[in-house]
């Protein structure tokens, strides 16, 4: 697989990965790469304008190759739905030497847990959304969010 000159690699395209590549691609222009599993998804999002590649990220021949790549140094984010997933490629990630930051998505607290014990720091998916829809509401109610 041709990382190109991507640093950052974003695993799982879905609606936190393609936020995440947003996000991302405004601070590290062309920098960013999108790994996706469905093809029919990863063509759409070429489509939309997004530097994306078909992969499995639970397969130990891609951390070979992304090992092999030796452009992405700067960080991985595991963003796939399926916890036991993210789980896996971290362990890969760790596995295989590649050198960068990671970090992951979770949905419970248990899941925060696990990753903070193998060294991957991790964001709440429904604590955080939780603490924006209070910070919105307060907004709404003309209160500060403190």
């Amino acid at each position: 697989m041709d990382t190109g000159e991507a640093t950052i690699l974003i695993i799982g395209m879905g609606r936190v990965g393609t936020g995440a590549y947003r996000v991302l691609e405004q601070a590290r222009p062309g920098k960013v790469l999108g790994i996706e599993l469905n093809d029919d998804r990863a063509a759409d999002l070429r489509n939309q304008g997004f530097n994306v590649e078909v992969a499995d990220a639970t397969d130990t021949d891609f951390w070979n190759m992304v090992h092999q790549a030796k452009s992405i140094e700067e960080m991985i984010i595991l963003a796939m739905p399926n916890h036991m997933s993210n789980v896996y490629a971290a362990e890969r990630i760790q596995a295989s030497d590649v050198d960068c930051k990671v970090v992951a998505i979770a949905k419970h607290e248990t899941e925060v847990d696990g990753l903070s014990k193998m060294g991957i720091p991790s964001f709440n998916l429904y604590r955080e959304a939780g603490e924006g829809l209070a910070g919105e509401a307060l907004n709404q109610l003309g209160l500060k969010n403190q």
